[in-house]
């Protein structure tokens, strides 16, 4: 007797067991999820069929309970909705059960958070440069905003149908030296699909070299004539100079990258000596440098100094040349008399 019952115990639960696989196979019955790579806490597109319209489907994970829908037209249903936070990183079964029966069998895999493909390029771009970002995680076709430190709005892209999302976004030029927190948010949902911190650098190369962060083409100038120089720009893009108290003209501005540069006309009435060249923006100083003026016959002879005396430096090597030249004819001379000498004589 004890026998007959743990035959039939066996052939019941073999039964159990073939039901899932035999159901799952019914070609209206199925259940996708969407992305199939997936993190903790992620929002997933599920859809599916069950057998007629208006069924109670229930979905479970790994036989834990996720979520309950009616089926609408064709006994279709499709949802959205977050994953749990505590799924651990492996392969997880979804199963579906259409008015308690069970009907179909799906799978995706989560990956730890520590491996999400958020991706920022450089990690230390300078004041006003593009950024590039990528990453996953926003529903197909929806606003995928780029922020720096949390709120500050700096560029924005849309979702592919794959949930995958690229674009580029500008560091503000006013921005703070230092470490900053950039991430992606889903508009629809306001969830962050990624962050990662990058460190702002200066948009001026070397500031430590110079004082106040200007730059000047040359130190010496003749009054009335003009110097390049380079600075921070402003945050409104208007930059004014003055050479000590006297504002000086502008010409050639451009600006980008946060760096303003033009070249500045030394006003003719300047004295000879040290003067201070100044940039503001709004009233403030937003560059300094030091300027020496000199006067047109002192630049011309120290121009002048500074060029290499021709007459030692060509000569010499013109007398070089023709020396070498005549020796040179010299010995080809006397190689050919040397070969004529030296042939036969031939008798007719």
């Amino acid at each position: 007797m004890r026998r007959l019952l743990a035959a039939l115990a066996i052939a019941v639960g073999f039964s159990l067991l073939s039901v899932p696989a035999a159901q799952a196979s019914h070609p209206r019955a199925q259940i996708v999820v969407s992305p199939r790579n997936t993190y903790p806490g992620q929002l997933v597109l599920v859809s599916g069929s069950c057998l007629r319209t208006g069924a109670l489907a229930r979905i479970e994970i790994d036989r834990h309970h996720f979520a309950t829908t009616v089926t609408r037209s064709r006994g279709h249903f499709s949802f959205v909705k977050r994953l749990p936070t505590t799924l651990q990183a492996k392969a997880h079964l979804m199963y579906l059960f259409c008015n308690g029966r069970f009907r179909a069998l799906g799978g995706f895999r989560v990956w730890p958070r520590s491996h999400a493909s958020f991706a920022v390029a450089p990690t230390n771009p300078h004041q006003g440069d593009t950024i590039r970002l990528q990453g996953s995680g926003c529903l197909p076709s929806t606003i995928v905003y780029f922020r720096i430190d949390t709120h500050r709005l700096i560029g924005q892209t849309v979702a592919r149908t794959n949930w995958f999302f690229r674009g580029t976004a500008g560091i503000p030029s006013a921005i703070a030296v230092g470490t900053h927190r950039v991430s992606a948010q889903c508009r629809q949902t306001g969830r962050t699909a990624g962050a990662r911190n990058i460190t702002v650098q200066d948009d001026y190369p070397g500031l430590e070299a110079s004082v106040g962060g200007m730059r000047v083409d040359r130190s010496t100038v003749v009054a009335g004539r003009t110097i390049a120089f380079s600075a921070r720009s402003c945050k409104s893009g208007v930059t004014d100079a003055s050479l000590d108290d006297t504002r000086v003209q502008l010409a050639a501005p451009d600006r980008r990258g946060g760096i303003f540069r033009a070249k500045a006309t030394i006003p003719s009435g300047t004295p000879t000596g040290v003067h201070q060249l100044l940039t503001r923006c709004d009233g403030t100083v937003a560059g300094a440098a030091t300027v020496q003026v000199v006067a047109s016959d002192v630049a011309a002879s120290g121009a002048t100094a500074s060029l290499p005396e021709r007459r030692s430096n060509i000569v010499p090597g013109v007398s070089l040349a023709l020396a070498l030249i005549v020796t040179g004819a010299l010995v080809l001379t006397g190689i050919s008399r040397r070969r004529a000498a030296n042939q036969p004589t031939t008798h007719p």
